[in-house]
């Protein structure tokens, strides 16, 4: 009889660990005040939106050119990550964008400017094609005209 009381003992004693380890694995993390360890803060967040031309585009974001100076070669440029319900306006798919079209972007912006991520990008155009380059013999002849017409 000694041994069976024996077997219940062990039997409990192992049952009530496996519940502490239980308890103790599913419980959260201690936290010490002030520590701010484990305290997530809400980062306000402001909408904007902005117009401009795709210069990449891929699963994770979109890369829009909000602002150009030809004169002084520089372009600013703003990278949009893709939030997970980011709505597409006026086109398919983000593959249909492409290098050079217009977009507006609507997207929200934390207060400090650390985050950022784009809620809405809706096609406005597409690319503008660029004037096709004269060939070399259409510009001479183009020269030799003004010449002639130059010498009356």
């Amino acid at each position: 009889m000694g041994t069976k009381r024996a077997r219940l003992k062990s039997l409990f004693l192992f049952v009530s660990m496996a519940l502490l380890i239980l308890q103790w694995a599913s419980a959260p993390p201690a936290v010490a005040e002030g520590s701010g360890m484990g305290t997530k803060k809400e980062i306000p967040m402001v909408a904007k939106t902005v117009m401009g031309e795709v210069s990449a585009v891929n699963s994770n974001g979109i890369a829009v050119v909000t602002e150009r100076n030809v004169l002084k070669a520089e372009e600013r440029e703003i990278w949009f990550p893709l939030g997970p319900s980011v709505k597409l306006t006026g086109i398919e798919g983000l593959r249909r964008l492409q290098e050079g079209d217009l977009v507006e972007v609507a997207y929200l912006e934390a207060k400090d400017g650390s985050q950022r991520v784009a809620t809405r990008v809706m096609f406005l155009s597409p690319k503008k094609p660029e004037p096709a380059p004269i060939a070399e013999e259409e510009a001479e002849e183009v020269a030799e005209l003004k010449s002639i017409g130059g010498r009356r």
